[in-house]
């Protein structure tokens, strides 16, 4: 094994990655199972790169999330192992944890492997210039015609400000520093029983890694890439974290969405497949108004839109922190029997919570987003 001196992390693999120069040089930051983060993530993408296991040897439930559970173990055992034989004071055998000498041995490694498959395009010089993206999944608005497509305005927007309003909040003199400007992508929802055939999962993604690419050959260090929607663009923005972490550059670096916010995400219903499995980013939330779901225990109301958590993201209902929950009771004891009139009033309802719900979650996501991307 290599006895060069490690001090810093410095290959494009680990060097970003804060707990990673921790557990270099402090056993409290060993990086173990049960862990779970782009920490997580980056370690296990460099035993893929270093050909210490296959693409496929991490099942969905690790690979995805990043999260160090049995095959992380096992991986990390048999990079441990013969030929290299890290092994700790007193030990006979390798243990299941990334560790100083184990994180040092990667780093070694990682350093020679990306010596011999550089990236192409200029080498970046001095300190690193990040490219931060944003990927905005819109609503949608029945008398569009652009439902799924591109857009550069933000329209049909429900109070949601346009694209330069947005990108001033993050290039500020300070973010410039060390960053280029953020790369914002605009796409109006689609997919679903309203407009079939339109869902932008695809293009959306395909975009994302255009403006990696190009990003990357112009000198940037990939920065984070964050992902979020409302409405119908809200299950749009879970496809496309999940589709964006199934992508690879050129250069074999694995993609992963930073942070994903859905808020008030319309589902067809609670059985879409789509609310399975983790949100597909490493953190994110999910802000929705439920008050309106319980009208669907009602049959006058059957075929309304579902809103809900999505796995793997911090659940934050609106109903419990507003005025949605006394509008459905005050709405519900109001003693209209008629159905026809029960219909209209209950979906006049509906749309009133859910523009309540868009407006009040967009502006925690979108402030959370701009301080993570600034600060």
């Amino acid at each position: 094994m290599a006895d060069d001196v490690i001090t810093t992390l410095t290959s494009a693999q680990f060097r970003h990655e804060d707990r990673l120069q921790k557990a270099l040089h402090q056993d409290p930051f060993h990086v173990q199972r049960g862990d779970r983060g782009t920490f997580v993530q980056q370690i296990q993408d460099a035993l893929v790169l270093l050909e210490v296991i296959p693409a496929d040897f991490l099942p969905t439930a690790e690979s995805g999330p990043g999260f160090y559970g049995d095959k992380t173990v096992e991986a990390v055992l048999k990079f441990k192992g013969p030929p290299r034989n890290i092994l700790g004071p007193g030990q006979v055998r390798p243990d299941g944890i990334v560790g100083k000498k184990t994180m040092a041995q990667l780093e070694r490694e990682m350093r020679k492997w990306e010596a011999a498959h550089p990236r192409p395009g200029p080498v970046p010089t001095g300190d690193p210039v990040f490219q931060d993206i944003v990927v905005r999944m819109l609503g949608f608005d029945p008398r569009d015609a652009k439902a799924g497509q591109e857009s550069t305005d933000g329209a049909p927007a429900i109070n949601v400000p346009d694209v330069e309003a947005l990108r001033k909040m993050i290039d500020t003199p300070a973010y410039l520093k060390g960053h280029k400007p953020v790369v914002i992508i605009n796409f109006n929802g689609g997919g679903g029983r309203a407009n079939p055939g339109s869902d932008p999962t695809t293009k959306a993604t395909d975009k994302v890694v255009a403006e990696l690419e190009a990003a990357l050959k112009a000198g940037a260090d990939m920065g984070m890439i964050v992902v979020y929607g409302y409405s119908i663009g809200g299950r749009n923005a879970l496809t496309v974290t999940r589709a964006i972490a199934g992508r690879k550059l050129a250069d074999g670096t694995a993609l992963k969405a930073g942070y994903v916010g859905l808020i008030d995400a319309a589902f067809d219903n609670p059985a879409d497949p789509e609310l399975r499995g983790s949100a597909g980013a490493t953190g994110g939330d999910s802000i929705y108004q439920s008050a309106s779901n319980k009208l669907r225990d009602d049959p006058d109301f059957a075929g309304l839109e579902h809103h809900a958590w999505i796995q793997g993201t911090t659940d934050t209902d609106l109903a419990k922190s507003g005025s949605y929950e006394r509008q459905l009771a005050e709405f519900l004891r109001s003693g209209r029997s008629v159905k026809a009139l029960k219909m209209r009033a209950g979906f006049a309802l509906f749309d009133t919570l859910h523009a309540a719900a868009v407006r009040d979650g967009h502006g925690r996501v979108q402030q959370k987003i701009v301080k993570m991307l600034t600060e």
